[in-house]
């Protein structure tokens, strides 16, 4: 698969939103549930004009396939706010790319740490890129809903 990362534009916000409802509808999650974790699954333009945010938008044949969030506010422990891929392209390399974007971006500006509160079906992703699971944090969205904690180091 060929693709291209590039910075992502204000008016990307909504492809991504849809891309983040796209990829989590994939792990067979109701409508309930679906319903209950849009408004945390909308990426925002204000979001991404922030110098607070960074984000990066993999692009295959000028289609948006897959991105990742950042909260960069805090200088020594960033946020992975968001990542994902479209289901059609899942395992062909786009989530490695951007994770390798996010450890770049992290040693070019001397973070040293990121925080993921991970989806549970994307856990294994993150360890095999070497986050290590440090424990579990609420979910923002469904009352009583644990989420595995991960720490990147770089």
């Amino acid at each position: 698969m060929t693709f291209i990362l590039r910075q992502a534009n204000p008016s990307d916000a909504d492809v991504l939103s849809s891309i983040a409802m796209r990829a989590k509808a994939h792990w067979a999650y109701s409508a309930d549930f679906m319903a209950a974790v849009a408004a945390e699954l909308r990426v925002s333009s204000t979001q991404l004009q922030s110098p607070d945010w960074l984000c990066q938008v993999a692009v295959q044949d000028l289609r948006i396939v897959g991105y990742a969030l950042v909260d960069a506010s805090k200088a020594q422990q960033w946020v992975l706010d968001a990542m994902f891929v479209l289901p059609e392209v899942m395992g062909l390399g786009v989530g490695k790319q951007l994770m390798t974007w996010v450890k770049t971006s992290m040693q070019r500006l001397q973070c040293p740490e990121l925080m993921i509160p991970s989806d549970p079906y994307a856990e294994a992703f993150y360890v095999k890129m070497g986050a290590t699971k440090i424990g579990e944090t609420p979910s923002d969205s469904i009352v009583g809903r644990m989420l595995p904690l991960m720490k990147l180091k770089v």
